[in-house]
């Protein structure tokens, strides 16, 4: 009996999309590995591996961590929390620039990665992230710090985090502002 003429094509094409489902799942795969379930951010491993990538070139750092998250988990309970947490991920994801990046750093702190960010500009995406949290009826304090090309970024998020810790300490008083900014 004879081959019919489109059995190679239709072999082909089972291939294909054998090849296509297997990428999809792929990419699916690698998002749950990467991506932070409760915030919709990245993980540190991600942040982490996007460190060791971008030694070249310019980058900004903001580091926000969360104002009140053990309060409210004592009071009213984890899942509240959570909620809080999940929020202020939604928040600052949808306030960044395309390319820039968000992790969930740990616990209660976030930290966004803007390539190409001067140490003006850091500090007016810092402003707005902060803005745009309170906006929502929420609160962070926030530490900026930008990179230039071959510097340490790690040291650059040791410096974000100075800068947080700074202005979290300023906000008890009245009047507050982003910290990098002196």
């Amino acid at each position: 009996m004879a081959e019919h003429p489109l059995l190679p094509a239709v072999a082909l094409a089972a291939a294909a999309a054998g090849y296509l489902l297997a990428a999809a799942r792929y990419r699916q795969m690698l998002k749950i590995l990467w991506t932070d379930p409760l915030t919709g951010c990245l993980v540190r491993r991600a942040g982490e591996r996007f460190l060791a990538a971008c030694r070249r070139r310019r980058v900004g750092v903001v580091l926000a961590d969360v104002d009140g998250l053990k309060v409210v988990n004592d009071r009213e309970g984890h899942a509240a929390g959570d909620r809080l947490l999940a929020a202020v991920g939604k928040v600052l994801r949808a306030n960044v620039r395309p390319g820039d990046l968000v992790v969930r750093w740990g616990g209660d702190e976030f930290l966004v990665f803007c390539p190409g960010t001067s140490d003006e500009e850091i500090v007016l995406v810092a402003r707005r992230l902060r803005r745009a949290l309170e906006v929502a009826g929420l609160r962070a304090s926030v530490g900026a710090a930008a990179c230039g090309p071959g510097a340490d970024l790690a040291e650059g998020i040791r410096l974000a985090d100075l800068r947080m810790y700074a202005e979290k300490a300023t906000r008890r008083l009245p009047g507050c502002y982003v910290a990098g900014e002196a």
